[in-house]
């Protein structure tokens, strides 16, 4: 008996050793705002990544305004298809708290009710969080859907992700050497350099957020172009719709997001858009 009790303590002192260990390896996430009216899921995405073995594979999925308990280490972190600009680092022991910044609609657009929010492509903010979430996370961070307004917005049940193929796996699995793949090669090779650099930067020969599409149409406000390629060795040029953070509002409506640059676009305005600055441009991507 006496033996058997002194296991029991001994695994119990085991068992609270692991728990303590645990306990001092987390930290607390919390995201403070309040969900437009047409944000339809309203809940933050948070990734946890290991920089040094470059995959990301812990997610957590925050309600606004309460508190997470996460692992400690570094976070991609977005709401609603908006981004935080850059790592968000959790230490052990530490509450780390964000704050959504509420954008309302621009006062040219009081009386409209189609208006479009979208990230903008213009400012760099923007465009290095596309950079820097696609080498990290390997593909852009939300799931995406073609909405019947035409733009992208977070896909719901039943409808198609659009995002699943825009990686570079491929990369890993072929090795191209016949000379009329050289474009097909050239695009795995940038992609493979701003990988083993795990500079972001290296990745923005894949994009072109300027220009002209494939077809030889001007890229509108807030579109893109990302390069990638085929399992056949083809080089594919995939023109990015406009990535909404929320589904159609009207004038007096608000949106809530992560700092960074976004443009309101009426369906009224016969193309005309106002950008609007989100809370403080800093950027963490380094």
């Amino acid at each position: 008996m006496k033996s058997f009790k002194l296991i029991f303590l001994l695994l119990l002192s085991q068992l609270m050793t692991v728990l303590s260990f645990a306990q001092n390896q987390t930290g607390q996430l919390t995201i403070l705002g309040e969900a437009g009216p047409s944000q339809l899921f309203k809940q933050v995405k948070a990734v946890r990544c290991d920089r040094l073995q470059k995959k990301c594979s812990q997610f957590y999925y925050i309600n606004l305004n309460q508190t997470q308990k996460v692992e400690a280490g570094d976070y991609i972190v977005g709401f609603e298809n908006s981004m935080y600009p850059g790592w968000v680092k959790v230490a052990a022991g530490q509450l780390v708290k964000l704050q959504l910044v509420k954008l309302k609609t621009p006062s040219e657009f009081s009386n409209q009710t189609k208006i479009r929010v979208f990230r903008d492509l213009d400012a760099d903010i923007e465009k290095n969080k596309i950079l820097f979430t696609q080498l990290h996370f390997g593909r852009p961070f939300f799931r995406l859907s073609q909405w019947s307004f035409g733009d992208l917005y977070l896909t719901k049940p039943g409808q198609l992700d659009i995002t699943v193929r825009l990686n570079y796996d491929v990369c890993n699995r072929s090795q191209y050497t016949d000379p009329e793949v050289e474009e097909a090669k050239l695009v795995c090779q940038n992609a493979t350099r701003a990988r083993n650099s795990q500079n972001w930067r290296d990745m923005s020969p894949l994009f072109s957020f300027s220009g002209k599409d494939h077809m030889e149409r001007e890229l509108l406000k807030g579109q893109y172009v990302q390069n990638l390629v085929s399992e056949a060795g083809d080089r594919r040029q995939i023109l990015m719709r406009r990535q909404l953070v929320s589904a159609l509002i009207k004038g007096g409506d608000f949106v809530s997001v992560f700092p960074g640059k976004y443009r309101f676009l009426s369906d009224s305005s016969q193309g005309s858009s106002i950008s609007q600055s989100a809370g403080p441009q800093t950027q963490n991507f380094d």
